[in-house]
């Protein structure tokens, strides 16, 4: 989680955007900040910038995933980036959030009072916000934006607009939207990035560089980095889209077979850490390679000032992905199978089922969330544990017929009666001898709750199975 709440780590040879950083530090009383753009172009990085430089505002910073698509997990991650910039703000919201399904308005309503009484302003930074996808989501961010104090701003990094009604905001100005045009580099800036990793060209080469890319900043540096001129010459037609293909194949070309393994088994990694790392690629030194490959500006960015964690750019992790896709099946099986395993060991089972799923061991990551799927429910996890069901298999759900069992609880309480009624149906007809992992005393048992707990069938058939229940479970 705290790396989450972290800004980028600051390298020094990164491109500084005064133009823009000084139209972002504007003493005018703006709420909203919208950098509106496709990948490679540096949002993350003039947010970063602008966070370190400004004079006036303080900061925090969250960056999205898209397990944050449940409405509550989204308020607990920006609230705890509230607090580690505030100590003891809001604590009556901080403690709501972690009660049994904790009412979220409730929880926003504190946050607003709260931040009445913070002196001086804020920004809170909410980086890749295209991944959240859940209206909740969007519902509760507009009115958290149309109720903040004017000493609140909110500052998105995204490739798509939000689905956020802004127009009020835009005419009455206080709205500043950023898209890809205004976030391409100048000629100068093209020039300063090509010295800041170490390209001495001629204005001439400068200028076939910054023409080819269309002043697109990873194409700057990829070109650079690449050792590769040959993209700036004419050759390369189709615009943005096909200079990122062509210039990421060469980039990864330039690597050595063992280091295209390593980095093709990290791209399952959504963060990297060293001891993580050694075990996808069961090896002992993913630390020392991590901090070469940041060093080297191949994409990778600390996450925080120990170099513990990093991120692999998305542009990068793209095509790793396809590179991976592209090996024998086994590889990328053994690779999510030692993920689920250390995941498991270091305590977040949230992290190990998307990579059992990907395994192909479905059965362990259907035990997994038959073991946790009640606490993850009663935390706010509905949307995520509803995309994990959805991934299954159907084969796979009826091969472990207790996953049937959490399936209809977790689509009853989201209110898909239709659902529920399917899964219902298909755990009455199936038959499990083996230990229940949610602690029932049998699959008879857990299936006599169902049916008493969800009544689909009536009062009378509820009682029926509530009593059977009653017999089953150990007084």
């Amino acid at each position: 989680m705290v790396a989450k709440i972290r800004a980028p780590v600051h390298r020094s040879n990164l491109v500084r955007r005064d133009k823009l950083i000084r139209r972002l530090s504007d003493d005018r009383d703006r709420q909203v900040t919208l950098l509106q753009a496709p990948a490679g172009y540096g949002k993350s990085t003039v947010l970063m910038q602008w966070a370190k430089s400004d004079p006036v505002r303080r900061f925090g910073w969250l960056t999205l995933e898209e397990t944050e698509n449940d409405l509550t997990l989204l308020w607990r991650y920006m609230l705890f980036t509230f607090r580690a910039l505030i100590p003891g703000f809001a604590d009556r919201a901080w403690l709501l959030l972690f009660q049994p399904q904790p009412n979220v308005d409730e929880v926003i309503a504190h946050v607003l009072n709260s931040l009445l009484d913070v002196p001086g302003r804020l920004v809170l930074v909410l980086d890749d916000y295209h991944v959240i996808t859940n209206p909740q989501c969007h519902d509760s961010m507009q009115y958290f934006i149309d109720h903040a104090p004017r000493s609140m701003h909110v500052a998105f990094g995204t490739r798509a607009r939000p689905p956020l009604s802004l127009s009020k905001l835009e005419a009455s100005g206080t709205l500043l939207a950023v898209d890809s045009t205004a976030l391409e580099f100048t000629l100068e800036e093209t020039k300063k990035a090509l010295e800041g990793v170490g390209q001495r060209l001629s204005p001439e080469e400068v200028a076939r560089v910054h023409e080819a890319v269309e002043g697109w900043p990873a194409g700057v540096h990829l070109t650079a980095i690449t050792n590769d001129l040959h993209s700036a010459d004419g050759d390369l037609s189709g615009g943005v889209g096909a200079l990122h293909s062509y210039l990421m194949e060469q980039m990864i070309g330039n690597f050595s077979e063992d280091e295209r393994s390593v980095l093709r088994q990290w791209s399952i990694l959504s963060h990297l850490n060293g001891s993580l790392c050694d075990r996808v690629v069961d090896r002992e030194d993913s630390a020392a390679r991590l901090q070469q490959f940041s060093e080297a500006n191949l994409l990778l960015t600390p996450l925080d000032a120990n170099g513990d964690w990093y991120r692999l750019h998305d542009l990068l992790r793209v095509e790793l992905r396809r590179d991976l896709a592209r090996q024998p099946a086994e590889q990328q099986r053994v690779a999510h199978r030692r993920a689920t395993e250390w995941w498991i060991e270091n305590g977040d089972t949230s992290q190990a089922i998307p990579h059992a799923m990907e395994a192909g061991d479905h059965e362990y990551a259907a035990e997994l969330i038959c073991a946790n799927w009640f606490e993850y429910m009663l935390g706010g996890w509905l949307e995520t544990l509803r995309g994990w069901i959805n991934r299954f298999p159907t084969d796979a759900l009826l091969a472990y017929p207790p996953i049937l069992i959490a399936s209809a609880w977790i689509t009853a309480f989201s209110g898909d009666v239709k659902a529920t009624r399917r899964f219902a149906a298909a755990a009455r007809e199936a038959c499990f001898d083996r230990p229940m992992p949610d602690g029932s005393a049998s699959y008879a048992s857990a299936v006599a709750i169902l049916q008493a707990g969800l009544g689909l069938d009536g009062m009378k058939d509820a009682n029926e199975h509530a009593e059977l229940a009653y017999r089953l479970e150990p007084s």
